[in-house]
């Protein structure tokens, strides 16, 4: 089962645009800002692509809704704040 996160938890989240850098097999890259991050998993994305990601710390969780990451409506600039 997947972990749940509590709505408590997720305002602690600064969610963020970010832009896909690389796509391989089982891991992600994405620039966000002036920031670089990895995150395991499969995930139906493809290099250029901008999605929504949450930022704690050092960490980034990428949200899925229906096993979909989330995409910004329009364009956006990496690293804006979404909110």
């Amino acid at each position: 089962m997947k972990p749940e996160v509590t709505f408590e938890d997720w305002m602690k989240f600064d969610l963020r645009v970010g832009e896909v850098l690389e796509v391989e097999e089982g891991k992600i890259k994405v620039s966000v800002g002036e920031d670089m991050f990895e995150k395991e998993g499969k995930f139906n994305v493809e290099k250029g692509e901008k999605i929504v990601v949450g930022l704690q710390g050092k960490e980034m969780v990428v949200p899925l809704v229906n096993d979909s990451v989330i995409v910004p409506e329009s364009e956006i600039a990496n690293g804006s704040r979404v909110g």
